[in-house]
């Protein structure tokens, strides 16, 4: 499989998250104990999406002409965006977050994260990166800066460079693994954003199809108001002394343990389920 362009497998640096003993799935006798919007699988005893079927669906065949998603691992700067199948997600539930104001010093569509120790405060965007022009049915086109906003399809089909090159020309940059986690998992370290320790199935975007930014309102770090880091797309980070590295899961991944906000770091994916996210530090 190819790998990020200008980046070797030596320079990825591995999280120490990668070696927790993850939870599959809350475990459930009745739907009572399962959180709101989920139902119990009585024959697994496992909390399930009550909309989703009993475990996550296999990937969807890309149109005719397209490669499948996970087919296409190698990173390319340029050309006509691919983004593979795009799930028509209706009118639904949003993320309600305001757009229009940062959080404490922050510019907009970014949380202040200042409570996690060992990591000096800064600013990490709500959203998965998205270009100004995109939508909720498109991805918009060109280069230019990365923005942070809900209900538009997030910026895939890059290299590492051509991220980092939209993170500056907002004013910002690529996150750290240790800025991504802490904005994922919070100060006590939790291994989802939702949830301490317990995946659940169907929570985040793992339907096998790109989805808008904050399509699942409970895919969300609540403290900062960060979305889709479990799921949709994995995000390209910046690891240090020209390491780089994919964190989150995707779309396309239905691992418990590719999902978390502690890696394990993966390094190729196909180029149609990667995204990113950017940070800015603080005076």
């Amino acid at each position: 499989m190819k790998i990020f362009a200008a980046m070797s497998l030596a320079a990825l640096v591995p999280l120490s998250g990668c070696f927790i003993d993850f939870t599959e799935a809350i475990p459930c006798r009745e739907d009572a104990q399962c959180p709101t919007g989920f139902a119990c699988d009585t024959i697994n005893q496992q909390c399930v999406a009550s909309q989703d079927p009993l475990e996550a669906p296999e990937p969807e065949p890309a149109p005719e002409g397209n490669p499948a998603p996970n087919n296409d691992p190698g990173l390319d700067a340029g050309g006509d965006p691919d983004i593979g199948p795009v799930e028509d997600v209706d009118e639904g539930p949003v993320a309600d977050v305001d757009e229009g104001e940062g959080d404490g010093p922050c510019p907009p569509g970014m949380a202040h994260v200042d409570d996690t120790p060992g990591v000096e405060p800064f600013c990490l965007d709500r959203f998965e990166a998205s270009r100004s022009n995109a939508s909720a049915t498109s991805q918009g086109s060109g280069a230019g800066r990365a923005t942070s906003r809900g209900n538009v399809l997030p910026w895939t089909n890059l290299d590492p460079a051509a991220a980092t090159a939209a993170c500056a020309a907002a004013d910002k940059r690529l996150c750290t693994p240790q800025e991504w986690t802490a904005g994922c998992g919070g100060p006590e370290g939790r291994n989802y954003p939702y949830h301490p320790t317990q995946y659940v199935v169907g929570m985040c975007n793992t339907t096998g199809s790109l989805q808008p930014t904050g399509s699942r309102p409970d895919c969300v770090f609540a403290d900062y108001q960060t979305f889709d880091m479990s799921g949709n797309v994995i995000e390209i980070v910046d690891a240090g002394q020209g390491g780089l590295a994919l964190l989150g899961g995707s779309f396309g991944n239905t691992s418990a343990v590719q999902l978390t906000c502690k890696g394990p770091v993966i390094n190729t994916a196909a180029i149609t389920q990667i995204g990113f996210r950017c940070c800015k530090s603080l005076p």
